[in-house]
Parts: structure tokens; sequence; C-alpha cells
């Protein structure tokens, strides 16, 4: 095949937050925390996949007859071949980065609502996704009501409780990376795309996550 189209379908994005008995999260997070350079690591904070708590829920980190360094490694050269600009590829790295750093943000009660536990770990999710630190805690704290009465629209806020506050922490994590992933099914369609439509074989490729006994 010379050319083809990518179609996204079924993204399972809750495996980004929680995974089952002896499974990983996607490939990607554990591809960045080994085969980053020291420099990349320094960068976006990432160390031992046990430190972020969307990686360390059942302490699997390795697969056998996977290597993650040499996975990375293939991706990297992967968005080399397909024309992916090196400020692109640094977006993707801060986006996954940012992913990882936005599970450890635990909450805790104050009175009947929720408060971020430690502050400390707004920082560094907040500079790799770009967002202003402040703006991040009051999104995942409270959320906006609108109601709407004779025409007019009212507008409230409201503050969360810590299972509310740890869900909005989750719906935003899933929306990123599913975002991210639309984009990069977009650029690799983009470097393969033909000028024109030919003789089409479709493939349906199932997500592998699921172990059947």
């Amino acid at each position: 095949p010379d050319g083809g189209k990518i179609s996204n379908f079924l993204l399972e994005k809750s495996r980004v937050v929680s995974q089952g008995p002896n499974e990983r999260n996607f490939h990607i997070f554990y591809q960045v925390c080994a085969g980053c350079s020291q420099a990349e690591k320094e960068y976006l904070g990432v160390s031992d996949p046990s430190y972020f708590y969307y990686l360390n829920q059942h302490g699997c980190y390795q697969v056998d007859g996977v290597d993650d360094v040499q996975e990375y490694a293939d991706m990297r050269n992967a968005m080399n071949v397909i024309g992916m600009s090196g400020d692109d590829q640094n977006n993707v790295l801060r986006i996954v980065g940012g992913i990882m750093h936005l599970g450890n943000i635990s909450f805790a009660e104050n009175g009947n609502y929720a408060q971020v536990a430690d502050p400390n770990f707004l920082e560094f999710p907040a500079f790799l996704l770009g967002i202003d630190m402040g703006q991040l805690q009051t999104k995942l704290l409270s959320r906006i009501m609108e109601s709407k009465w004779g025409g007019k629209t009212e507008t409230t806020d409201i503050t969360l409780n810590v299972e509310q506050s740890s869900f909005t922490r989750d719906a935003l994590v899933k929306a990123r990376y599913s975002l991210l992933f639309d984009w990069l099914v977009n650029a690799v369609n983009k470097a393969i795309k033909k000028d024109h439509d030919e003789l089409a074989i479709g493939v349906l490729d199932i997500y592998g996550f699921e172990i059947f006994e």
C-alpha cells in the first residue's frame, strides 16, 4: 500500500485514569518515562512510573517482550518520518506529561467542599499545559451552572466536593487525551493521503488490551 486513511473509533479513554488488575495504562506514558533523555525528563518532570497515580494503581509497569526505550525511539522516528515539526513533537510530550501530573492532584475535605490537598501539585501540569495555576485550581474545585428564566440567563458558581472534583480532574484528562489522539491521527492522515482514490482495503483494528481467558 502507498496511501491510506485512519479513522478513530471508540478510543478507550477510561484507561487513561483507571486500569484493570495486571494491566498498564496506554504505552506512551511508560515510553516517555523510560525513553526520554535526561534533559527531557527534567523539563517534563517525569521519573519512574510508580510516582504517577495514573500509572501505579496496580503496580504493572512492564510488559514481556516490550522495550519501552526502543518503542519511544521508534515513536520519535515515526514523528520525523511523517514530517512533524520539533515544536509539535515537544507539545505532544508536554500534553502527555501534563496528563500524568494532573493525576497526582488529590483533594481533601474542607467542610462540605473540596480543596486541593497539596497545591504544589498544580504547578507542573499548569506549566506543561500552558494554563494559569489558579485557573486550573478553580476549574477543578467548582463549576458554573446556567439557568434560564423568562428569557434571562443566570449563572451560579457551584463548589464541588471531593468526589466531584476527582471526577472533574479525570474528565479533563480523558478529554485532553482524546483531543491529542485525534490530532495525531489527523497528522498521520495528512502524511499518507493520496491525491486521488484507487482500490482500497478496509481493516478493522480493535484495541487489544483485553485479556481473554
